[in-house]
This record gives structure tokens, C-alpha cells and sequence, in this order.
């Protein structure tokens, strides 16, 4: 499942950027996606690919913040 929720979070961002915007705030319901995310410390998880591509793509906006909701 978080396979998942990182793979809608990296679409989420690329169709922000592709749409041309550049002030993003993505949302996500899943924690540990939003954490990996956020962390500065190397992750090993399976989601790492999803995570890890949506971290290149942030560098892509003027500002871009990820966040977890309940």
C-alpha cells in the first residue's frame, strides 16, 4: 500500500509541474510516505524509488512542501 501512496504522490507532483505550477503543497494521508519524504537520512524502504524521484522533482518548484493529513 505504501508503494501506492508514493507512486500518487510523485504523479500528484509531476502533473503540478507539467500543469506550470511552481508554489506546490502536496498532501497525503500516509505518514511514512510523507516522512520519507521529509527525512534528511538515507531510506531503504520499497517506496524509495517513488520518494526518492518526488524529492528530485520538488527541486523543480520555487516551493514545494509535502504534508501528512489525518
Amino acid at each position: 500500500m505504501v508503494i501506492a501512496e508514493a507512486t500518487a504522490v510523485l504523479h500528484g507532483l509531476q502533473f503540478a509541474l507539467d500543469l506550470g505550477f511552481t508554489n506546490v503543497i502536496l498532501k497525503s494521508d500516509s505518514k511514512l510516505v510523507i516522512q520519507n519524504i521529509q527525512q534528511t537520512r538515507e531510506d531503504y524502504s520499497k517506496s524509495r524509488p517513488f520518494t526518492w524521484d518526488a524529492k528530485i522533482l520538488a527541486r523543480n518548484c520555487s516551493s514545494c512542501r509535502f504534508q501528512f493529513v489525518a
